[in-house]
């Protein structure tokens, strides 16, 4: 009783292949809008640095799109505490003139991670170009040995309010000992072991 007839049959198989083209359509939109995505970039000036030299390290965004304009931005980037000293931070200019334009609302340290909190007020920002930095951060290199910085809690958005997508690039950063600190290391040692010898 609940059968259709063959020509109501014949149009609901049509249906169902073009909501599936419908879905695979929307896939496919949906992947080439995750390929278009911005990259936010953890970027050292240099790497490795020796303990007790600051670490420099420039905070970017790379990839925005043409049609994107990036006017706030509130972020994480977590570090070690027991190998880096956070020290200063001096936001850029991409998001506008800084106290005129755009404004700082309350960068700085949080914990075991620098805040990241700006916000633009220009309505046009076509100056903007695809690949900036949004900031610069300055670390004390306090142990020998490698740290991870990252980021966590990523907001960014455009002069409307929409959301803006970015993936993500930590860095891993290398301390070294200073040379003088390295040669005391290697002479106390090979004192040590002139001394052991003569002792036998």
């Amino acid at each position: 009783m609940n059968e259709l007839p063959m020509n109501l049959q014949g149009h609901k198989t049509m249906m169902n292949k073009m909501i599936a083209g419908l879905l695979v359509a929307a896939a496919l939109l949906a992947a080439s809008f995750d390929a278009s995505a911005s990259t936010l970039s953890l970027v050292p000036s240099s790497n490795p640095v020796t303990v007790g030299q600051p670490l420099k390290l420039d905070v970017r965004i790379d990839g925005l799109a043409a049609s994107d304009d990036l006017a706030a931005m509130d972020l994480m980037i977590d570090f070690d505490p027991l190998k880096l000293a956070f020290s200063s931070l001096s936001l850029g200019d991409g998001l506008g003139q800084l106290g005129v334009e755009a404004f700082d609302l309350g960068s700085g340290l949080v914990g075991n991670s620098v805040r990241l909190f700006e916000l633009s007020f220009l309505d046009n920002l076509s100056f903007q170009n695809s690949s900036f930095v949004l900031a610069t951060l300055s670390f004390d290199t306090l142990h020998s040995g490698t740290s991870s910085l990252g980021f966590s809690n990523v907001m960014l958005s455009d002069a409307w309010g929409n959301a803006l997508v970015a993936d993500t690039n930590g860095v891993t950063v290398g301390a070294v000992p200073e040379p003088a600190s390295l040669l005391l290391v290697v002479g106390g040692l090979a004192a040590l072991g002139l001394r052991r010898r003569s002792s036998r």
